[in-house]
């Protein structure tokens, strides 16, 4: 937080803390902030909200690098990459516990 509140000011920041067990905890402290009626905002059922393991990752960086070294559309890589790619890895692959995480400081 403190990073952030460097660049943009403390005033400026605000932190969540997610709680597992409450699946829509949050979506209940957007609506409070933004003063919308409760539950107006849904989940989307079809989606998770898992993080990519390492080999996921590298996968994804190197067809990143790919995409940006051959010059192809921003548009058509969103299609391909972020709303098929990565969509389809997060809601039909499963990552083991032997699976390598990537580690946050």
């Amino acid at each position: 937080m403190q990073r952030w509140a460097r660049a943009v000011g403390p005033e400026r920041g605000t932190v969540f803390v997610v709680d597992d067990r409450d699946r829509g905890g949050l979506l209940r402290t957007f609506e409070q902030l933004l003063g919308l009626p409760g539950n107006l905002l849904q989940p989307v059922p079809d989606t998770a909200n898992r993080s990519p393991t390492l080999a996921e990752t590298e996968m994804l960086r190197n067809l990143n690098v790919e995409f940006r070294g051959n010059g192809l559309p921003d548009e058509l890589h969103s299609q391909l990459v972020r709303y098929g790619a990565v969509m389809h890895m997060k809601n039909t692959c499963t990552s083991g516990s032997e699976e390598v995480k990537i580690g946050t400081p």
